[in-house]
């Protein structure tokens, strides 16, 4: 019975040196191969696991990108004191803006965008109207009003498929789609300020001339003075003021051309505006 026992303790023994013995063995194959590794590779060089793939060598040769730092801060509010307004308590003549109509235009825009880049799907569009220019004719009713619509596309290409699958880029594209149009107004708010045209009054003297001057001359006329008196108003233009503006639209990707990079806009634009012109308006008294 000791022998026995004696036999399982030694063989219990015997195993456990075997795993431990292996196990060191193992782990200094290991350490051996990670100080090879560490060796030969390069400064900017990074090694995942036991494969020695570098993590970073798209930046190998090239300045790392700048790590992103966000840091924030409590606004502490600060306190105000209410001012009382100085103001004329007696009539005034001012020079104010006034309303001489207001009035809705809308316009239908068809135009073509060619991106020279094959097109997947549209993803999002963005639109802002800006007016360039908005003239109304003197001493008519007809304003002439030009701009663009600033439109962002964003969109998908198609840079590789299969029949389970389609890969491709999120890109945008910015251009700006003209348009230019002209309306017949009515003033339903004040009428338009009188034009007053410039003035050009020549005026001539008489010149008394010895009869010995005349039968010189060929022509017995004076020309040798020319006196003119130019008078020049400086009219206030009126002028427009966007609103709001509502653009009602449809995209499609043109497909009768191929490769699809063609997107086909219909824009319907709505926008409202306001007519002014600088005016001396009289401001009563307050109370």
């Amino acid at each position: 019975m000791l022998m026995k026992s004696t036999f399982f303790v030694f063989a219990f023994l015997y195993n456990l040196l075997y795993f431990c013995n292996e196990g060191m063995l193992k782990m200094t194959l290991y350490l051996n191969f990670l100080e090879k590794n560490i060796n030969s590779r390069s400064p900017n060089q990074v090694i995942l696991g036991n494969q020695g793939i570098p993590i970073n060598q798209e930046y190998k040769g090239k300045a790392r990108p700048a790590t992103v730092r966000v840091t924030s801060e409590a606004v502490i509010n600060c306190e105000n004191n209410s001012l009382q307004a100085n103001t004329l308590k007696k009539g005034v003549v001012a020079k104010i803006p006034v309303i001489l109509a207001e009035l809705t235009v809308e316009f239908n825009v068809n135009s073509e965008i060619d991106l020279h880049m094959p097109i997947y799907q549209i993803h999002n569009t963005k639109k802002q109207l800006k007016l360039t220019k908005c003239v109304l004719l003197q001493s008519t009713n007809m304003l002439f009003i030009e701009g663009y619509v600033k439109n962002t596309i964003e969109y998908y290409t198609n840079a590789w498929s299969d029949w389970r699958s389609t890969c491709g880029n999120l890109k945008y594209c910015t251009v700006d789609i003209p348009f230019r149009c002209s309306t017949a107004i009515f003033f339903n708010g004040t009428q338009p300020a009188e034009v007053i045209p410039n003035r050009v009054n020549e005026i001539e003297f008489r010149v008394q001339q010895s009869a010995s001057d005349l039968i010189c001359q060929e022509y017995p006329d004076d020309f040798t003075q020319f006196n003119q008196i130019s008078t020049s108003f400086y009219n206030e233009l009126p002028f427009c003021e966007l609103v709001s503006s509502k653009v009602v639209e449809m995209d499609e990707i043109k497909k009768s051309i191929f490769p699809f990079t063609v997107i086909e806009e219909k824009l319907v634009v709505c926008i409202m505006l306001k007519l002014l012109q600088y005016r001396k308006v009289a401001i009563p008294p307050g109370k």
